[in-house]
C-alpha cells in the first residue's frame, strides 16, 4: 500500500537518506506504471525524494481525482513531510486550489 511506503520515506528523508526515499518513490512510480497509485502518497514520496516538480504534478492531479488526503498538504501543519513544497514556485498556486476546493 503507498501509504505506509510513503510515511517510510518521510521517515528516511527526515534522518538525511535521500538514497531510500528516492528508491521509495522510485518504488511507487513502478507501482503507478502497472496500477494506478493514489496520487497523495506518491506526491508526499516524491516530496521526500526531492522530486518537487514531480510532487506538484501529483498535487494537482490529486486535486482534480478529488484525492482528499491532499488537502493535509496544505491545512495541516503538524505533517513536517510536505515542508519541503512549500519552497516550489508552484506551491501557491497548488496551495490555492487545495484550499478553494
Amino acid at each position: 500500500h503507498p501509504w505506509p511506503l510513503s510515511e517510510l520515506a518521510v521517515t528516511y528523508a527526515s534522518l538525511g537518506n535521500q538514497e531510500s526515499a528516492d528508491a521509495i518513490y522510485n518504488e511507487l512510480a513502478a507501482r503507478n506504471r502497472i496500477d494506478v497509485v493514489q496520487p497523495t502518497p506518491f506526491a508526499l514520496a516524491a516530496v521526500c525524494a526531492g522530486r518537487l516538480d514531480d510532487a506538484i504534478a501529483l498535487g494537482h492531479r490529486a486535486v482534480e481525482e478529488r484525492d482528499t488526503h491532499i488537502r493535509w498538504a496544505a491545512l495541516d501543519d503538524r505533517w513536517e513531510g510536505w515542508k519541503p513544497i512549500e519552497s516550489h514556485p508552484g506551491w501557491p498556486a497548488l496551495k490555492q486550489r487545495i484550499e478553494n476546493w
